[in-house]
């Protein structure tokens, strides 16, 4: 699973796979695949694939909970915006912020049952807060997710990303 599979390929990966297992600790990410529907936010792809300023995520399964890892550098920037709303431990090269809650559900597009990461959580930022990922386990300690944005009930798969252990 890379950047170098296309979205199909993804898509077909994906819908194999099964709900992910004992996941606990830091798992590398790798965006592979972005979804714009406008100027706005093809640049802001653009952006993403040349500057992506996410680790990846960390697992805390005791609590059904997780978060990402974010550069030490945009600490700043959220500590600004956000005030003391994260929790910024520093780990596994960055921080810890955008926390999401874990449950196991029916995937949005697709008939299999996915690991569902929920941002809709109140020390989250608003624009967050409509985000949900989803996960399964394609093996090899290989996770593949697609992240989709909620506006008025309806899912838009906004991007698919990879996640390694």
């Amino acid at each position: 699973m890379s950047r170098t599979d296309s979205p199909a390929e993804f898509m077909q990966k994906f819908v194999a796979g099964s709900v992910p297992q004992a996941m606990e600790g830091f798992y590398r990410g790798e965006l592979t695949h972005t979804f714009p529907r406008s100027l706005p936010e093809s640049l802001g792809s653009l952006l993403l694939k040349v500057w992506l300023p996410w680790l990846g995520k960390c697992w805390y399964p005791q609590v059904q909970m997780g978060d990402n890892i974010l550069p030490l550098y945009l600490q700043r920037f959220f500590l600004m915006k956000y005030g003391e709303t994260y929790d910024f431990r520093a780990g596994f090269g960055g921080f810890h912020a955008l926390p999401f809650s874990l449950s196991v559900q029916q995937g949005l597009d697709d008939p299999i049952q996915v690991m569902r990461l929920t941002y809709n959580l109140e020390q989250n930022p608003a624009i967050v807060r409509s985000v949900v990922d989803e996960l399964v386990d394609a093996g090899n300690n290989t996770f593949l997710g697609k992240a989709y944005v909620i506006k008025d009930n309806t899912p838009r798969l906004v991007a698919c990303f990879t996640l390694f252990k």
